[in-house]
């Protein structure tokens, strides 16, 4: 006779056994807590409430069963409470488990010895029956099976086939099978409806899928872990919703017994009318995490609702590139990659197809990969906050869509230099290669104490390659970043507007994987068409670390540490290329080269920024400025401010034209430079130079601190009024002339008394040149003092002056090839587009007429045509586009404010479609503006590109310049291409020519070089052509020269004769930029002197000898190697 009894709230269960009135005690077998351990029959299990006899009964029995029934059951109680003993029953068994992919293999274990085994495993697989070695046993179960449906699954043994011991199979098997292993397909609602999973939601249970699983009606996931083989998926299906809470997680099966169970799943799959919520889960080891697919724009879109989840180890995060899709809530998710190590590898059960430019590296390649190509936008703005994503190789991508994001930081996006991807080491990268593109990037502010982006090598990266690109990027602080923020406008994409706006960059970092320079705000802009860039309010601090060496050789040069830079393609005549506004910056150079760089750019307004230089970069191979401006027209620098605090990084000037003609430097304060203001090159003759404050009052370590400096520069007349300088410079001005350079001294550069310049403090040094008898006129009558803000004409108006005349007449006989081919160009166009102010001049005239046979009216001609391309756009359809581009801007918004909503409002979620369809239309109508715009574009170009070879060209600048332009309008415009290796060699060997011997053009070869390999080239150049004739007269402020050189030009030394009664002092070497290269104290009396000139490069140099007391000696030395 066989009896049972459960204890279920002592979590203990004691079965007694009597065989007619004796008591048998179990052996020990193991504890399941919570659970029924239960002896007996399963037919004849009635209630676990009552004592049952099970089997036959004598009339014996059924006394002794009734006398010590009472005694029992105390009995019973007391052995459950305080002894670990059990009633012998025979058939009692325990079990585990093991997994493998596709199934479970439960291991069960009976009492060894017994005559006789049977094994019933309650899934409908016959009896197991055998004799004594059967008391060990294992079965497989395979899915789709559910150990917690209802009634439960019951594993049961025997010893007779009679007498059963029963245990519920989810005691071995605690967790749900779905699936049959890859590829099979299981629907959801089938699932509820076998019973495989319960109806509505599943809480608190451990599933495994072998397979995919459709979604098909909505569900909740609460508590649970998901774990799927390799290759399978989760696919939410129109009408389906499936919701994730509860620190749900969803993993991929890695069991190290199976190499089937080894790789990635492929995440989830959400169609149209599918909606996926997640709040609190955790997503892993997944090749796409989440990837919404609408390939045909169908309505409604998938939705997205994401709220405090993470993504782990996964490829990337969400994958959106199949079309539109919403999101209508992304706050506070995690994405979490792998850094540089190994995640699990793709399966080879269903691989996804490979990403463009991200081949599979076992890495995490990014948080967000989004592409509007077939419709869609990626729009994570007033309904995102509170997002990480770190520790993999690019936090966002966003191409070919519109792409807004609000509330993200970003850390520790990494370059991996072993593994090829593209857009790694940055944050956000957005590209736009069809036109009409929209990027709107929010940070968390300039100063919050979280950084939005840190330790990542480029903040973010907006390019476009094709027209009506806009980008905007505010509010961001960024830390230890290489590169802040860049914009890249390559071929003829263009940004009509971008705008860096109220954001902090550290630029601490420096690994040069992306580029070599180092920059907190870059424009690149090679495009002809109108471009618009604001910049205003940024706070950069440059620390550039030390280390940026390659095989030990120095990359200053090509590193140069900047705040803001700008490059473009402008060809001479593109004066309205670009609107270029840099307001309100502050530029702090704790180890930085320039503050503000213009490289080729046009018409760029530079206005009341602050330039900090306190650092100890000290390189004579390199020009560095507060404020630079290298190529292009047309640019202007004013109410800015330059500070140089530390004597060591002395060799840095603050503001900077080199041969960019019509430039306007007013209102300006440049304190300690090495030099307040320089000017080098060809300028043309229509430079303004008023207002500007320059003082010193810096100890330096070296002499030849120089208020003004103008080194072999054509300025034209600058109305020099109003500038003042303050304290003891050792030149107030300085010209440092090249072979045949001239400068256009007598057009009569007006001070007032006040300036205090020209006299003993800051005297003047002309040089030997030509036409400077009287380089400053001293007026009597004192000059008012302009305060930024006031009004005042910062520009000169444009007249004809002294210098045209002497340019018209016989003014460029005399120069280099280059600068005459510059400066006779420069005087062409001002005159044949401003014919009003030749007013009949006979020798202006007669030099329009000599020109127009020349090369020179050939090639103009050609910088017209390619100017007016930009205006080749029908005005029709120019409104077309510009009418286009407003309507969707105004979806835009008016999709991110249902968005907001979107939850909380089930109207919101039709009228969201709606808008979307209506954009998709919008997008496609663009597409065909843009294409009409490119086809108008390339058969314009083409006849441009026809008479550009047909010019005739006999010198050096002339075919530099046709081939560039010819190269620019056949690979950017009529059949957009990369440079071949050949091309791209041409275009370098242009750039590496100096100005003086190809023009300045080669400044458009030098940034489009750039451009293509973000390389600055490392050109040299020095003395062109002989030396200069004598100058004619000096001011009175500098003593004739009482040096004599010996020999000069000079080769590996040179012998310096002094007056025999100086008082001793400094004698200094500087080269043609003002640099100096060689100085050493004279002792009192000390008549002569050698200088070894064995290190310097042959070219022009300046030998100066200053003395105690003041006076100035200055002799021109050529060295000749």
């Amino acid at each position: 006779m066989v009896f049972f009894y459960t204890f279920q709230k002592k979590e203990t269960a004691v079965a007694a056994a009597a065989s007619g009135c004796k008591l048998q005690m179990p052996p020990v077998v193991p504890k399941w807590p919570g659970k029924t351990i239960r002896v007996g029959s399963l037919n004849q299990f009635k209630s676990m409430k009552k004592l049952r006899f099970v089997g036959d009964y004598s009339i014996l029995e059924t006394f002794c069963w009734a006398f010590l029934k009472p005694f029992i059951i105390v009995l019973a109680f007391l052995c459950g409470t305080f002894l670990p003993l059990k009633a012998q029953t025979g058939c009692d068994f325990f079990g585990f488990n093991t997994l493998s992919c596709g199934k479970a293999t439960v291991f069960l274990s009976g009492e060894e010895g017994l005559p006789a085994n049977h094994w019933d495993f309650g899934d409908g697989t016959p009896i197991l029956v055998g004799g004594p070695e059967l008391f060990n046993v294992s079965h497989d179960y395979f899915p789709n099976l559910n150990p917690f449906s209802v009634p439960s699954i019951m594993v049961r043994h025997s010893i007779d086939g009679v007498n059963w011991c029963e245990k519920e199979l989810k005691e071995f098997l605690p967790y749900t099978m779905i699936g049959s292993g890859c590829g099979s397909q299981n629907v959801l609602s089938n699932l509820v409806a076998s019973q495989i999973l319960p109806a509505n939601e599943v809480i608190g249970k451990e599933i495994y899928l072998f397979g995919n699983l459709e979604i098909d009606i909505p569900y909740k996931f609460d508590g649970c872990t998901v774990v799927i083989s390799g290759g399978g998926e989760i696919t939410v299906k129109s009408g389906g919703t499936l919701t994730l809470v509860g620190n749900t997680m969803l993993d991929a099966a890695t069991i190290a017994a199976d190499p089937n169970c080894q790789s990635l799943w492929n995440g989830i799959k959400v169609l149209p009318g599918g909606e996926l919520i997640t709040n609190g889960a955790s997503i892993r080891k997944a090749y796409h995490a989440i990837r919404p697919v609408n390939p045909g724009n169908i309505t409604p879109l998938p939705k997205l609702s994401l709220r405090s989840t993470t993504f782990q180890q996964n490829f990337m995060g969400i994958y959106a590139a199949e079309g539109s899709f919403a999101v209508s809530l992304f706050m506070n998710n995690t994405f979490t990659g792998s850094g540089n190590n190994q995640i699990l590898p793709v399966s080879i059960c269903n691989p996804p197809a490979p990403v463009n430019g991200a081949p599979y590296s076992q890495r995490t390649y990014c948080g967000i990969y989004f592409d509007g190509t077939a419709g869609g936008s990626l729009l994570l703005a007033g309904q995102s906050t509170g997002n990480l994503f770190q520790n993999m190789q690019a936090g966002i991508i966003a191409l070919n869509g519109t792409c807004r994001v609000w509330g993200c930081r970003f850390s520790n996006i990494a370059y991996l230099t072993n593994i090829a991807a593209a857009h790694q080491g940055t944050a956000l990268t957005f590209v736009d290669n069809i036109g009409g593109k929209r990027l709107n990037f929010v940070g968390l502010g300039k100063d919050n104490p979280l950084a939005t982006i840190s330790n990542c090598e480029r903040g973010v990266y907006a390019q476009t390659t094709k027209p009506f690109s806009e980008a905007y990027v505010s509010n961001c602080k960024m830390l230890e970043v290489q590169n802040g923020v860049e914009y890249d406008a390559t071929g003829v994409g263009n940004f009509t507007d971008g705008r860096v706006t109220d954001c902090y960059i550290g630029c601490t970092k420096y690994l040069p994987n992306i580029k070599l320079r180092t920059t907190g705000i870059e424009i690149k802009d090679p495009s002809i068409a109108y471009s618009d860039f604001q910049v205003n309010n940024n706070t950069i601090e440059v620390d550039q670390p030390e280390g940026y060496t390659v095989n030990g050789q120095l990359l200053l040069k090509q590193v140069t540490p900047t705040g803001i830079a700008v490059v473009g393609m402008h060809f001479p005549t593109s004066s309205n290329a670009i609107a270029l506004n840099i307001v309100n910056n502050y530029i702090n150079l704790l180890k930085g080269a320039q503050g503000i760089s213009l490289t080729n750019e046009a018409n760029a307004n530079v206005v009341s920024n602050q330039i900090l230089h306190d650092n100890s970069i000290f390189d004579f191979s390199a020009d560095f400025f507060g404020i630079g401006v290298v190529g292009g027209a047309s640019n202007t620098l004013i109410c800015n401010s330059f500070h140089q605090t530390n004597p060591n990084g002395a060799n840095i000037a603050g503001f900077g034209c080199i041969e960019s003609p019509t430039m306007t430097i007013s209102q300006n304060y440049a304190e300690s430079a090495f030099s307040g203001i320089v000017f080098a090159g060809q300028n043309e003759t229509d430079c303004v130079v008023s207002y500007n404050d320059l003082l010193f009052d810096l100890t330096l370590p070296i002499g030849g601190a120089t208020g003004i400096s103008y080194l072999d520069a054509r300025t034209g007349p600058q109305y020099l009024r109003g500038n003042d300088w303050f304290g003891d410079f050792d030149f107030g001005a300085k010209f440092s002339p090249a072979p045949n350079g001239f400068s256009y001294c007598d057009s009569r550069y007006h001070l007032s008394p006040e300036a205090n310049v020209a006299n003993g403090i800051n005297p003047v040094d002309v040089g030997q040149m030509q036409n400077c008898g009287s380089w400053f006129t001293i007026e009597e009558v004192p000059e008012g003092d302009l305060t930024c803000g006031g009004s005042t004409n910062l520009t000169s108006s444009l007249s004809k002056n002294e210098a045209d005349q002497n340019l018209a007449g016989s003014g460029t006989l005399g120069l280099s090839p280059g600068y005459k081919w510059s400066s006779e160009m420069g005087l062409y166009r001002k005159f044949t587009d401003h014919p009003y102010l030749v007013a009949g001049d006979p020798v202006i005239t007669g030099f329009l007429q000599m020109q127009q046979q020349q090369p020179i009216a050939a090639m103009y001609g050609i910088q017209n045509s390619i100017r007016a391309l930009d205006g080749s756009i029908p005005s029709g359809l120019m409104d077309n586009i510009q009418d286009v581009l407003a309507q969707m801007a105004t979806n835009e918004e008016n999709k991110l404010a249902l968005l907001a909503g979107m939850d909380n409002d089930p109207n919101a979620w039709a009228s969201f479609a709606n808008l979307s369809t209506e954009s998709e239309n919008l997008e496609s109508l663009m597409e065909i503006y843009l294409a009409s715009v490119s086809s108008g574009l390339a058969q314009s170009a083409a006849a441009v590109q026809s008479a550009n070879s047909s010019v005739t060209c006999s010198g050096l600048p002339c075919t530099s310049e046709r081939y560039l332009f010819g190269l620019y309008l056949e690979t950017q415009i009529i059949a957009p291409r990369a440079l071949t290796s050949t091309e791209l060699e041409a275009v370098e060997a242009i750039g590496l020519y100096c100005s003086a011997e190809a023009g300045n053009v080669v400044h458009l070869a030098r940034a489009w070089y750039y451009m293509q390999t973000g390389e600055l080239l490392n050109y040299t150049c020095g003395s062109f052509v002989p030396e200069i004739e004598e100058r004619n007269s000096l001011p009175t402020s500098v003593a004739v020269s009482s040096l004599l050189l010996t020999p000069n030009p000079a080769g590996e030394s040179i012998q310096v004769t002094m007056p025999a009664q100086n008082s001793g002092g400094l004698l200094f070497l500087t080269d043609l930029w003002g640099r100096i290269v060689y100085q050493r104290g004279i002792p009192a009396e000390t008549e002569n002197a050698t200088i070894s000139t064995e290190g310097l490069p042959s070219g022009m140099y300046t030998l100066s000898f200053k003395g105690q007391t003041g006076e100035l000696s200055v002799q021109k030395l050529i060295i000749q190697h």
